[in-house]
Parts: structure tokens; C-alpha cells; sequence
């Protein structure tokens, strides 16, 4: 889950406060790069979250015979 935080907050979010900032005259030439680094990191926090979610429920899950006592 922290991973995930970092990649929105240190790279994701950075993308977009500078995308809003574009118009059609301002937009950089190197934007599809720009925006191919924001589809890689999305891709990676959509996967930690992913792999977070899992994790956390086999946690929540196998612990519940353990303590019924």
C-alpha cells in the first residue's frame, strides 16, 4: 500500500499538475514520452495495489481459525 502512495504521490500527481498547466500551444514535443512514463507507473500502482488487496485478505483470512479459542 505504501508503495502505491509513493508512485501516485511522487510521480503520478507531478505528471498531472503539470499536464493541467498544457494548452495547445504550450503542450511539450517530448509529451507522448511524458505520458508513456505516467501509463508505466499506473500500470506498477495498479499492480501493488492489486498485490496489497491480496495480501492483506490471505492475512485477514488465515488468521481467523488461530484465535477461536
Amino acid at each position: 500500500m505504501v508503495i502505491s502512495l509513493l508512485i501516485t504521490v511522487g510521480v503520478e500527481v507531478p505528471i498531472d499538475n503539470q499536464i493541467k498547466t498544457w494548452t495547445t500551444e504550450t503542450i511539450p514535443a517530448e509529451w507522448m514520452d511524458l505520458r508513456l512514463r505516467w501509463n508505466q507507473f499506473h500500470t506498477l500502482r495498479t499492480v501493488t495495489s492489486l498485490l496489497s488487496f491480496i495480501l492483506l485478505s490471505i492475512g485477514v483470512t488465515a488468521d481467523v481459525g488461530k484465535n477461536a479459542s
